[in-house]
């Protein structure tokens, strides 16, 4: 029993080390554009820094450049640090491979991830009739971002679309659950990643959704151990947000939005079931997966 509880309470680590490096990097980043301000401008010393050459400074610091430069430096270290975490977990158990998998593979992740987008964004939909202050602050931080109706940065395609993904399910889905596997059933370590997974976002209207979000791809991993899977749903599902949103229809009047919500519904279904018939051994079905 303490063995288990040991491994549960590392299964948080991941979360805080993903904390610890966004809060290290963003520091590094903020020191590197001041620096670079204070030499282009010739500043030697702080009785320089009248309160228009600060406000200056705090500008470009907080700018979207900046942001986009944070979030691509953070993506590529998180990538490292926890592929090379992930691989040393999972020594004599690392069989990440496409191979051997039924035709309903891709079909099946191409579905889920598309439906996922309706799913959430009746979540959403929701959430910002419920609580309007939560979208208005979602809809700043995206601007700040440099994810914007207007335009998006190269940076934040390939951080939203190749890196967070990667990250995040090798954090949360690969590093995370396998922890939390070791010392509690499957569902509840789908059930502690995914909250997990939510609360990292920082506020509550990304949580709203990329809790249910995390309980999909969470069950995927769980059946198929294979993160390969996930990343891939993930980035489909990113890559929808960022250029198909426009796209997703819930419906205008009560019928067609029920209609859409239950087709969206059954669509997911669907897709769960062809991703999960498609893997060639189900891991969590196997007779030593209580052993692990």
């Amino acid at each position: 029993m303490e063995k288990k509880f040991r491994q549960v309470i590392r299964g948080f680590f991941p979360t805080v080390a993903m904390v610890l490096i966004q809060t290290i990097l963003g520091f590094v980043v903020m020191v590197g554009i001041a620096t670079d301000y204070m030499l282009k401008h010739n500043i030697t010393s702080t009785n320089q820094l009248t309160d228009e050459v600060y406000q200056s400074l705090i500008d470009r610091m907080y700018s979207t450049d900046a942001n986009v430069i944070l979030s691509v430096l953070y993506g590529v270290v998180c990538c490292v640090i926890f592929t090379l975490w992930y691989r040393q977990i999972r020594k004599g158990m690392w069989h990440e491979s496409l191979s051997g998998y039924g035709k309903g593979m891709f079909p099946g992740l191409l579905l889920l991830a598309v439906a996922l987008q309706f799913l959430t964004g009746y979540i959403t939909e929701v959430c910002a009739i419920a609580f309007p202050s939560w979208a208005a602050e979602y809809e700043v931080l995206l601007e700040e971002m440099g994810i914007s109706d207007a335009s998006v940065s190269i940076g934040m395609i390939i951080y939203t679309v190749v890196l967070a993904p990667i990250a995040e399910e090798l954090c949360f889905r690969g590093v995370t659950y396998t922890y939390l596997r070791r010392g509690v059933s499957m569902w509840s370590a789908i059930i502690i990643q995914a909250i997990l997974f939510a609360g990292f976002h920082g506020n509550f209207f990304q949580a709203s959704y990329t809790l249910v979000f995390g309980l999909f791809v969470g069950y995927i991993y769980a059946k198929s151990e294979n993160i390969l899977l996930t990343i891939g749903l993930h980035m489909g599902y990113n890559f929808i947000a960022m250029f198909g949103a426009q796209y997703i229809y819930l419906g205008n009047h009560a019928i067609s939005f029920f209609c859409i919500l239950l087709t969206t519904m059954v669509a997911c279904y669907i897709g769960v079931r062809l991703v999960a018939e498609s893997i060639p051994h189900l891991v969590e079905n196997r007779k030593d997966s209580k052993d692990r």
